[in-house]
């Protein structure tokens, strides 16, 4: 009997570490990012005219709306600057056990497949750069940092758990949105989408 009280008090506070994890830090102060409007998920509406570019937004075969933000080794990262790859952005913090888990897998890929026209736009979200710097050498991260602070793109892109990813095609048109780690297979299947072997 006192096993199966234990076991069960364990398995609810994993359940609920593993959710703190995923929380952004705006749900944990309980700020809301328009509950709404859904988590890009589905094709965007057919509404745009033959041979024009998609409207912008944050669905499945919207533009992918642009930002500027300056990368940990100062330079300035622009969206747009990245039309003709696909970007995988993704949002994360040094403090998110499933972000450190990921990350490995998002580094094999961009060494991979960036000579291929692939690259990885590590967003990282809320945090000071000393500390980013610090864990980004640790982890042996060679791909673009550019660092949110303010958390501006974070809402712009209504992000609500780390990490998430959103693959761009070379066009700039969302292909995926990606709740939760990733592996390398997942992003060996978006590039496929996106032409790139």
């Amino acid at each position: 009997m006192r096993s199966t009280v234990v076991r069960g008090v364990t398995l609810i506070w994993l359940a609920a570490s593993l959710i703190g994890c995923v929380l952004s830090p705006m749900e944990k102060r309980g700020e809301s990012l328009d509950p709404g409007e859904p988590q890009a998920t589905q094709p965007a509406s057919e509404g745009s005219a033959p041979g024009a570019p998609p409207p912008v937004g944050l669905r499945v075969g919207n533009t992918a709306p642009d930002f500027e933000l300056e990368e940990l080794g100062g330079d300035t990262i622009r969206l747009h600057d990245y039309r003709g790859q696909v970007v995988m952005l993704n949002f994360w913090a040094t403090w998110c056990g499933f972000c450190r888990v990921e990350l490995p897998h998002m580094q094999r890929a961009y060494e991979t497949y960036g000579d291929r026209g692939f690259t990885v736009l590590a967003i990282n979200v809320r945090e000071e750069a000393g500390p980013v710097r610090a864990f980004v050498e640790d982890m042996g991260m060679t791909f673009p940092v550019p660092l949110d602070t303010a958390g501006e793109v974070l809402s712009q892109y209504r992000i609500r758990g780390l990490p998430t990813s959103v693959f761009i095609d070379q066009e700039g048109v969302i292909l995926a949105i990606r709740v939760g780690p990733v592996e390398e297979e997942m992003i060996e299947t978006y590039l496929a989408q996106a032409g790139i072997e």
